[in-house]
Formats: C-alpha cells, sequence, structure tokens
C-alpha cells in the first residue's frame, strides 16, 4: 500500500538549518547597529551646540532618522523571530517523519516475515493474505499520523508567513492567499509559473506569500 503523505513528509528531513540560524544571527547584528546609529543621532540631536529655527530643523530631522532606524532594526528582530519559529516547526516535522519512516520500516520488515510463506500452500496463502491486510491497515493508519504532522507544518508556516512586517494589504489577484500548502490545489500548482520568476511574487515588487508545499524547504544564499 501507498503512503503519499509519509513519502511527501520524507523530504524535510534533508532539509539543512545552519543556513537560516546563521542568517538570524547576521539579521540580529544589523539590528544591533541600527540601534547604535539612532542613540548617537538622538545625543547629537540633543546637543548640536546651535540655536534657532535651523538648530531646531536640524535637531528635528536627527530625531526622525533615529526613529526610523529603531523602527526597521523592530522590524529586522521580528523578521529573525519568525525565522527562528520556522526552524522549530522545521525540526518538529523532521521528528514526526523520523518516527513515520521507523514505524513504517518495522511494519514493512514484520510482512516480510510473515508473508514468507509460500502461496501454493493453502495455509501459506492465508498467512500471506492476513499479513498483507494487517500491513495494508498498520501502513494506512502511519499515513494518517504523516498527514497530522503535515497539516501542523503547513498551518504553523501560513501564521508565521501572516507575522511578517511590512505585507501589501491587497489579496494576491492568483486566488493563492489563504490556500494551506497541503490542499488539494496548491498541490496542483496554482500560483507557479511566471508568477515565481525572479522575486517572490513575480513582477510585483510586494511580498505575495509562498506558491510552493510547506515542504519544499529553501534558504536564499545571499541576504540583504
Amino acid at each position: 500500500m501507498a503512503t503519499p503523505n509519509a513519502d511527501r513528509l520524507k523530504i524535510i528531513e534533508v532539509w539543512k538549518t545552519d543556513p537560516i540560524e546563521q542568517a538570524n544571527d547576521d539579521l540580529r547584528d544589523v539590528s544591533a547597529r541600527m540601534r547604535r546609529v539612532a542613540e548617537i543621532n538622538r545625543r547629537v540631536a540633543a546637543d548640536l551646540g546651535l540655536e534657532g529655527e535651523t538648530a531646531q530643523a536640524a535637531s528635528a530631522r536627527l530625531d526622525g532618522l533615529a526613529s526610523s532606524l529603531e523602527s526597521r532594526a523592530q522590524k529586522v528582530d521580528k523578521l529573525a523571530e519568525i525565522q527562528g519559529k520556522a526552524v522549530e516547526s522545521g525540526r518538529k516535522a523532521q521528528t514526526g517523519s523520523q518516527e513515520v519512516q521507523s514505524k513504517l520500516k518495522h511494519i514493512n520488515g514484520a510482512y516480510q516475515m510473515l508473508g514468507g510463506a509460500s502461496s501454493a500452500d493453502p495455509v501459506g496463502s492465508v498467512v500471506q493474505a492476513k499479513a498483507r491486510a494487517e500491513a495494508d491497515a498498520a501502513r494506512a493508519e502511519i499515513d494518517r499520523q504523516a498527514k497530522k504532522v503535515l497539516h501542523v507544518l503547513g498551518a504553523e508556516a501560513h501564521a508565521l508567513i501572516g507575522s511578517i512586517p511590512d505585507q501589501p494589504e491587497s489579496v494576491p489577484s492568483s486566488g493563492q492567499h489563504g490556500v494551506p500548502p497541503d490542499s488539494p490545489k496548491a498541490e496542483r500548482g496554482i500560483g507557479k509559473g511566471s508568477e515565481q520568476a525572479g522575486s517572490p511574487g513575480g513582477g510585483s515588487p510586494g511580498y505575495q506569500g509562498p506558491t510552493r508545499s510547506a515542504t519544499e524547504w529553501y534558504t536564499p544564499k545571499n541576504i540583504g
């Protein structure tokens, strides 16, 4: 009996988290530097050594730059936090897949042992049929377990994507918005094609959301 959900889940076992964790360290470093620059701007704005409207305008400008830097630093921290949670979610799915594969290996081994009787022997034929039925039932249950892991992974991935800062308010015209990655529509490849070329979302500069299964993990080679 086929186990499509278990096969699909197994893909995530080769996913490497090291590049994402390194990227998160880099993001936190960038955030800390932005905050240091913002702090310097505020100190300068508070003590320009000038008076009058020009001094007030310069001070206001420096304060505004500091506020902008602090706001951007918060968003960078948020992105690192989201990626960290994505790593945790992926690792849980990896553990779930390992459990599923271990159970399948056990079931397949047991079936081979019980199904070793000769089919030419009436008793052996009965043993084989019973072993096959029991093995198929066990595989079906294991595949349902894999499906649950995929569902949790997809739900967590979409929740994290929805919390990414600075997303456009408009809904993508493709209709992909809100479709879970393990749904039939997603499996048929809705949203793929020309829209995936270049940056996320195709020609639009805004973020369009994922067009892949939650198990198709990847990490950009370059950050920034």
